[in-house]
């Protein structure tokens, strides 16, 4: 279900659509070889931006590499597998595994006297969070990475994030329908949340 944000909702209709697509969410890792259509991805990145930032300074960085552009960041994947010892064949493979892959950066306003790089962390997390339910709401899936290699310098440039760094990298496609998902885990409250 994609919400219009121009038109007028009831608060149930919002709950309701909400809590579906929160429900659907999943990391997905296996995609079906077929394009994501740009406009899909830039009314989810939209949406992505509505997140809360302190101060306003929107931290968030998003780099969309797709079809052929995911060879740049293969090569990125490669040598950052050589520098750390990782195999550097299997790595590159990495950048394939979704038709889409978007390196989130975090670039905190360093020239605000009041910000704190922690507070820029937590809205790129946002941030990144309404793409993922963005996207769950457009009938994709997605399943972000954050090891070694997609937090690599290499990466960083790659994406031309400067002054900030690579918080990981989001896979986005349509669902391999013939892999099973893994089991999620139950939606309970109990042991982490306390009342007062």
């Amino acid at each position: 279900m994609t919400i219009d944000l121009e038109e007028p909702a009831s608060r149930v209709d919002l709950s309701c659509a909400f809590e579906d697509i929160a429900r659907q969410r999943r990391s997905v890792y296996f995609y079906l070889d077929q394009d994501v259509p740009r406009h899909l991805l830039e009314r989810a990145l939209q949406l992505a931006v509505l997140a809360p930032s302190h101060y306003h300074t929107r931290p968030w960085r998003f780099t969309v590499f797709r079809g052929s552009a995911r060879a740049e960041l293969a090569t990125a994947y490669e040598k950052a597998a050589v520098r750390i010892g990782w195999h550097p064949g299997r790595a590159r493979c990495r950048a394939f595994d979704a038709p889409v892959m978007v390196v989130i950066g975090c670039v905190p306003d360093t020239s605000h006297p009041r910000v704190r790089p922690l507070e820029e962390e937590f809205a790129t997390a946002a941030a990144t969070q309404n793409l993922m339910l963005a996207l769950t709401s457009m009938q994709l899936s997605c399943a972000m990475s954050s090891s070694p290699l997609q937090l690599s310098d290499e990466v960083e440039q790659a994406a031309g994030i400067e002054g900030g760094r690579v918080v990981g990298v989001l896979q986005v496609g349509y669902r391999d329908p013939e892999r099973e998902l893994f089991k999620r885990p139950q939606s309970v409250t109990a042991g982490v949340v306390r009342w007062r």
